[in-house]
């Protein structure tokens, strides 16, 4: 397979062998570039790192999957949540561990060194007020009451020392 990319004439070649040795690194990926006078060929070996995305106690949907594999110092991107969903929790981000915090965002992008694990990192919605709101209503009357008490004492105050 041959992908053409930049700089004169540059193909990225993917090279799979039919001897394959799980103990030792592996071809990741060979570059050739050729200018006007030179060809070069460049072989980048090592073993493929991988970006795994944990779901931490979703409720539906699947976990996003970045099929890409990587090279040591290569920089990753990191997916949204897809249709990954928790109820009663929103995303706030993706962390290096379960418990958080948060150390990236969707979009975000970071040198891969090792493979790493993100874990989604839930927040609670809030929780709206529900059953009985009667105190609610009798707290926003006495405030009114207290309020208009006061106006009223004012205003008796003032008219008593303009009249004597």
């Amino acid at each position: 397979m041959r992908m053409p990319c930049s700089w004169p004439t540059c193909y990225i070649s993917i090279c799979v062998s039919a001897k394959i040795d799980l103990d030792s690194p592996k071809l990741l990926f060979l570059i050739s570039r050729q200018n006007p006078t030179v060809l070069t060929h460049q072989a980048v070996w090592g073993t493929a790192l991988h970006v795994t995305y944990v779901g931490n106690s979703n409720t539906s949907g699947t976990a996003p999957v970045d099929p890409k594999d990587y090279a040591a110092g290569q920089s990753a991107i990191v997916l949204g949540p897809d249709t990954l969903k928790r109820t009663g929790y929103t995303l706030a981000g993706w962390g290096t561990n379960p418990n958080g915090p948060v150390v990236h965002q969707p979009g975000d992008t970071f040198v891969v060194t090792a493979d790493i694990s993100l874990f989604a990192i839930w927040t609670p919605l809030p929780i709206p007020p529900t059953g009985d709101l009667s105190h609610i209503v009798w707290l926003w009357l006495l405030l009114c009451a207290t309020f208009i008490s006061s106006a009223l004492w004012h205003m008796r105050r003032k008219y008593l020392q303009h009249y004597t």
